[in-house]
């Protein structure tokens, strides 16, 4: 990938099912991978499968530090996907499908989004 970045190909390219870089690396928390491609402009809005950004994916990931990271760089935690979700709608739904004692970082994760304004 690092060739591929540093050759100017575009960061913001999507895959054949609509899916970025940046989404992919956000979704397993590759904190390497997600500052290549941050410094080569990946854009946090860019939108992919079904509508969804890199912090929907990480939110999904359950990668706190990764949407951490999203935040503090302006990330736009209100951002809807095709069916009008928010990041913060993902986490509720993740949340409601796990074992109680498996969610503790989704519900970290809903904590830094309503702190940054998530509604």
């Amino acid at each position: 990938m690092r060739v591929s970045i540093e050759g100017k190909a575009d960061p913001n390219l999507k895959d054949n099912n609509g899916e970025t870089p940046l989404q992919a690396a956000a979704f397993r928390g590759v904190q390497p991978i997600i500052d290549l491609l941050l410094r080569h402009g990946a854009a946090l809005k860019v939108k992919g499968f079904g509508g969804a950004t890199a912090l929907h994916w990480a939110v999904d990931g359950q990668q706190v530090e990764t949407v951490k990271l999203f935040i503090d760089k302006g990330a736009d935690v209100n951002a809807l996907d095709d069916e009008g979700k928010t990041p913060l709608a993902w986490a509720q739904k993740r949340s409601q499908e796990m074992s109680w004692w498996k969610r503790l970082d989704i519900v970290s994760i809903g904590r830094l989004l309503r702190k940054a304004g998530a509604k």
